[in-house]
């Protein structure tokens, strides 16, 4: 996991989680699609006996790749929406950064 994700994401949601949870068991929705299949084993080696991660996007009607979950979002919210929610991490987003277009 890069430094940033561990700061940033990881460590931030643990502690959220564990205040919300209490010690209860609690499945982590992931928004992995169909060709993220490696992210998605990557992530299910985080399940505990707490914590058992779910993917959607790769279960539902045979999987959905980018492509249908962004059509899915355009007519859902009539925007297009960016592949990371992340927008300060130009690593991921400078291509679909609007003012870099």
């Amino acid at each position: 996991m890069q430094r940033s994700s561990q700061h940033f994401k990881a460590w931030p949601l643990d502690t959220v989680i564990a205040e919300l949870t209490q010690g209860r068991p609690y499945r982590q929705v992931m928004g992995y699609e169909l060709g993220e299949k490696r992210r998605a084993e990557r992530d299910k080696e985080y399940d505990t006996e707490l914590r058992t991660g779910v993917y959607p996007l790769r279960e539902w009607d045979g999987g959905w790749d980018r492509a249908r979950a962004r059509t899915f979002l355009r007519k859902t919210f009539g925007v297009e929406w960016i592949k990371s929610a992340c927008t300060y991490c130009l690593m991921w987003n400078l291509s679909e950064l609007r003012c870099f277009s």
